[in-house]
């Protein structure tokens, strides 16, 4: 049965209520304090919430997911006691939807987003918690619901990359260092790769265009074509 007939929305002037059907919930999250008022602030919304189990860690949360709980919606914490909570599923299938506690910053929210995830921003609001059980209601059906962890793992681990900030070039008198910042571009040619200084200068470099590629910051740097990587203030000259 679909969770949207499964569940009604009542509205009392103000307050939003589902008062049919009992939700089984579950909660993981590893700061109990955290928790235990999730848990409450759910039960003030929802008229019939079932807070089946608080669990803090991955290893628990696999072995709990293992029993295959009946679950109609879980609240996940990313950073729990033992690691990332990404890491569950690796190890065990869930089908029922999650919505995510994070203190993450806008560019992971987006990828939630798109991969049809709600979340919440630490500390959570009661008005955000409202907010995401409403868009729970309206849009999930266990029918249709396959998310694709994968690549919130890619995203999430962007998350915690340390963007090259300088390169060392040989010059006539030794090595120099070539800060991130005042590159214009990289580029090939005749299989040689080059870096261009916003100051004109021209060095060579003994690095594949792809791993410069990978150890700079996306916001700052975008690949124009296969030869070429211009910084964001160089691409009006291109």
């Amino acid at each position: 049965m679909s969770l949207l007939l499964k569940y009604q929305l009542f509205f009392d002037r103000q307050n939003f209520i589902i008062k049919i059907g009992k939700m089984n919930i579950v909660i993981v999250e590893d700061e109990i304090y955290t928790a235990k008022n999730l848990a409450k602030s759910i039960k003030e919304l929802i008229d019939s919430a079932n807070v089946l189990k608080i669990i803090d860690s991955v290893e628990d949360a696999i072995d709990f997911f293992n029993t295959k709980p009946d679950i109609d919606l879980i609240f996940m914490d990313i950073q729990l006691s033992d690691g990332i909570s990404f890491d569950i599923f690796k190890s065990v299938e869930i089908e029922a939807p999650i919505i995510f506690t994070t203190s993450f910053n806008e560019y992971a929210i987006k990828a939630f987003e798109v991969n049809s995830i709600d979340y919440l921003l630490k500390p959570i609001e009661q008005k955000m918690l409202e907010r995401s059980l409403q868009k729970f209601q309206k849009q999930y059906d266990k029918a249709n619901a396959k998310l694709n962890f994968e690549a919130l793992i890619k995203v999430m681990n962007r998350q915690n990359v340390e963007y090259k900030s300088r390169f060392m070039v040989k010059t006539a008198t030794g090595l120099l260092a070539i800060l991130t910042a005042d590159i214009a571009y990289f580029y090939i040619d005749n299989q040689i790769v080059y870096l261009k200084t916003k100051a004109g200068k021209q060095h060579h470099l003994e690095i594949k265009l792809d791993d410069i590629e990978n150890s700079l910051d996306p916001k700052l740097f975008f690949r124009l074509n296969r030869q070429c990587i211009v910084h964001i203030s160089t691409s009006k000259l291109w």
